[in-house]
């Protein structure tokens, strides 16, 4: 009986181990296809996107000379392209939980795909242009609630409020 408790106890830990084994090859492999996915779906030359952008929007302040706008420009960009590119590990992880192995190489696939590189290089520049869209609605909520809290309560050094500003309706 003793023997037979120790070949059950033998079984139990070699199947135990190899479907230890099998879920940190899947963990493996699901991290390398996301970060591929995140690669791929974010187009080629993520870094120098990330700088043009930068340096566009950065460095036109007003009421800054323009070697202030050059620093603000210049700084704000280095500064920006460093955080950027080092959240993409932070991204990959998510990628790499969220979705399925399966998933993952549909997506890896598509962005192989002529139409999928199209839509990739469109992508970067479509983000942006949706955090534009997100950063004026969230200066609308802003403006609004503290207009709002100091309607109703006291707030030193506080103007009657300006006009709210109204993000755009959806059409």
């Amino acid at each position: 009986m003793m023997r037979f408790i120790g070949i059950l106890l033998a079984v139990a830990l070699a199947f135990g181990a190899a479907t230890a084994a099998r879920a940190d090859d899947d963990a493996a492999r699901r991290l390398a296809l996301a970060r591929e996915f995140v690669e791929l779906s974010q187009g080629e030359n993520l870094e120098k996107q990330i700088r043009e952008s930068a340096e566009a929007q950065l460095g036109r302040a007003p009421g800054l000379t323009e070697e202030q706008n050059a620093w603000m420009r210049e700084t704000g960009t280095d500064i920006l392209t460093r955080l950027v590119v080092g959240m993409i590990d932070d991204v990959i992880q998510i990628v790499a939980e969220t979705y399925t192995l399966e998933e993952l190489q549909a997506q890896v696939d598509f962005y192989r795909s002529p139409i999928g590189r199209s839509i990739a290089s469109k992508s970067f520049d479509m983000g942006v242009r949706q955090g534009q869209v997100l950063a004026r609605m969230q200066m609308a909520f802003v403006q609004e609630l503290i207009g709002k809290y100091c309607a109703e309560f006291t707030c030193p050094g506080a103007a009657t409020p300006g006009p709210a500003l109204t993000p755009r309706k959806p059409s």
